[in-house]
């Protein structure tokens, strides 16, 4: 009898334990519906965090447009110099003159293979082109300078790598970290500079974001430039999901770019 008593028990605390997760689950749900998907877990951020996110200056400098042109010449450089995807980089020798091009994302082996032969004195390939594609024409690529470019690493570097590169381009985000490795770890012979090429067809976002980037830079100089930058391609999730002008201003005020 103590037997099936027991066994009664059990199952009578089987059935409450399974009826209060049901209930719980339920209850998430609902709450998930009712904040239109997102789980809301503690208060809702005050007026005054609210406000801390704004960035008055930042917002003057987008809504004026005023990097507009700036982008526009850097993507008709490139154009100019046969470049017609993202990312696309020419590495300078600035000693000698000579130059080599990194097309695509390439993985950091690769990458790095081909720099430390460059930097040895040997000569690569310039990449085959599809039919269709418009000619290689290096010429037509400024000459990296650290008064006039978005400059990272050593200004006294020999080697600089002119990244043509677009915010929204899921590519870009992962070479961006290949080429922050490479030049943390050749640190007084590797420079990096940054411009831009928006590939308006297919990321609806990537002009302004390079607009924004220059506003970083306005306002934070070169070190907010690259700190926007790498903002930017750390939050983003590319292919114009991530940026549209008013998350631009916010992330500047959350990265103190004011």
């Amino acid at each position: 009898m103590n037997n099936k008593n027991s066994n009664v028990n059990l199952i009578l605390i089987a059935l409450l334990m399974l009826v209060s997760f049901a209930a719980g689950y339920f209850y998430f749900k609902i709450k998930m519906l009712e904040t239109g998907g997102v789980a809301k877990t503690g208060q809702e951020p005050t007026e005054e965090a609210k406000k801390l996110l704004k960035n008055p200056k930042f917002k003057a400098c987008l809504d004026s447009e005023k990097y507009k042109d700036k982008v526009q010449a850097d993507a008709d450089e490139a154009k100019k110099a046969g470049v017609a995807s993202t990312p696309t980089s020419v590495v300078f020798d600035l000693k000698t003159g000579r130059t080599f091009v990194i097309r695509g994302a390439q993985p950091y082996e690769s990458v790095k293979k081909d720099l430390q032969a460059f930097m040895q004195g040997k000569d690569i390939p310039l990449p085959k082109r599809d039919p269709g594609y418009p000619k290689w024409n290096l010429k037509a690529v400024q000459k990296p300078d650290p008064k006039n470019d978005h400059w990272r690493g050593s200004t006294e570097a020999r080697f600089v790598l002119v990244e043509y590169s677009d915010f929204e381009c899921p590519f870009c985000k992962r070479f961006h970290a290949t080429v922050r490795r490479l030049v943390d770890e050749n640190k007084d012979q590797l420079a990096w500079v940054y411009r831009h090429l928006p590939l308006d067809a297919i990321h609806p976002y990537a002009r302004v974001e390079a607009e924004a980037s220059e506003c970083a830079a306005e306002i934070g100089g070169n070190d907010g430039f690259w700190k926007y930058a790498d903002g930017l391609f750390e939050k983003t999730k590319s292919n114009g999901r991530s940026f549209d002008k008013d998350s631009l201003e916010s992330l500047a005020a959350e990265l103190s770019i004011k």
